[in-house]
């Protein structure tokens, strides 16, 4: 059963513990602030807070009432954080350690700007950063995540522990504020369609997609990057940057997928229930499987006035060198490659070609290869 965001929830996870008596700096538009805080017991806190300076835990829970707005460093280490609304992240380092962090609203790691009447205008990049780098780590994030970290992957660390979303995912501020690794996990959970955007897609992105008996598969990826899957894992589309890398995983994607970075099948399995478009990068089969169930077209589309108006060929590469390739593609299959057979391209990748395609120019393929074409 799928967390949702109610005061019942948070208070039932801290235990029904009664609100603390603490010490506040300064009350401004029913926000309590405080120079730091320090946790001597599990502590409930029954109203929206700001902290401008350590949240220190100490391995005790929190649970909040209300917003927190961070602007100072926290560590959860063997501790368990439950914010009832919103968690607005505008400097400090949060580092999850081994603990547990949910979010019942939004995240939003970022500044805001406000107009002279204190109307919320927009969001700029916040001097903050968060780090995941323990396997135990867990935070979740029932509303929407916004990032926008003005530091690199030097401070940004996601290296292990788990992401869940139920909200949408969008990364701005530095090209490679959220540098997840392979053994970073990003669960989607939510209900309806979740979509996905890295302005900084390829240097930032995700690690591994996981699964669960939860996991959402509506979930729209516009533009990022996933490094490995998950057996099983599931998506809607996929416009995908970076290097995916399958590891003998299985990945399917319901509608299209449209290719930008790498992909290396590598003994797994990806299949696609709509078109593939690759437009950059390479494809490596390496002994997998790419099932596709409408078209595969390979080429760089050429818009004029914001209109597709046809394709052009493009420094894409497509790799079947092993026997243990294995390509479908249910429509019609184009290539327009800018290399030669000099190139480790389709020229060679087809020697152990094992194909059921309909070739919309078959020419094309002609001009550079002999076929082996399973009809």
């Amino acid at each position: 059963m799928k967390l949702k965001r109610t005061l019942a929830v948070v208070l039932a996870a801290a235990m029904l513990l009664p609100a603390a008596s603490l010490t506040a700096q300064a009350a401004t538009d029913d926000v309590v602030y405080y120079t730091g805080l320090s946790l001597t017991e599990d502590t409930v806190i029954d109203h929206t807070i700001g902290i401008s300076g350590p949240l220190n835990l100490n391995g005790y829970k929190l649970a909040v009432v209300g917003d927190l707005i961070l602007a100072g460093d926290a560590d959860l280490s063997d501790s368990e954080v439950y914010i009832d609304g919103n968690f607005q992240h505008r400097s400090g380092q949060l580092k999850i350690g081994n603990g547990r962090l949910t979010v019942g609203g939004d995240y939003c790691l970022a500044t805001p700007n406000y107009s002279s009447t204190n109307e919320f205008l927009y969001y700029t990049g916040a001097d903050a950063v968060l780090r995941m780098d323990n396997a135990d780590g867990y935070m979740c994030v029932m509303g929407n995540c916004y990032y926008s970290s003005n530091y690199s992957s030097a401070y940004n660390v996601l290296s292990a522990g788990t992401l869940e979303l139920q909200g949408n995912f969008e990364q701005q501020g530095a090209t490679d504020a959220f540098p997840a690794g392979k053994n970073h996990r990003v669960l989607f959970t939510g209900d309806g369609i979740q979509t996905v955007y890295f302005a900084g897609a390829g240097s930032s992105g995700f690690g591994t997609l996981g699964t669960s008996e939860n996991a959402n598969e509506s979930v729209v990826i516009q533009r990022g990057r996933i490094l490995a899957a998950e057996n099983g894992a599931k998506l809607e589309s996929f416009a995908q940057y970076g290097t995916l890398n399958l590891g003998g995983s299985s990945l399917y994607v319901s509608e299209d997928f449209t290719q930008y970075g790498d992909v290396n099948a590598n003994a797994g399995r990806l299949t696609v229930g709509g078109n593939y478009e690759q437009i950059k990068g390479y494809i490596d089969l390496n002994n997998g499987t790419v099932d596709i169930a409408g078209s595969y077209r390979m080429a760089s589309p050429e818009y004029s006035d914001g209109e597709l108006i046809g394709y052009k060929s493009t420094d894409a590469t497509f790799v079947m060198n092993d026997a243990g390739d294995h390509m479908l593609v249910g429509g019609d299959f184009y290539i327009a490659s800018n290399y030669t057979t000099a190139a480790p391209t389709i020229s060679s990748a087809l020697e152990h070609w094992s194909l059921a395609a309909i070739l919309s120019r078959p020419e094309t393929a002609a001009a550079l290869v002999q076929q082996k074409v399973i009809r």
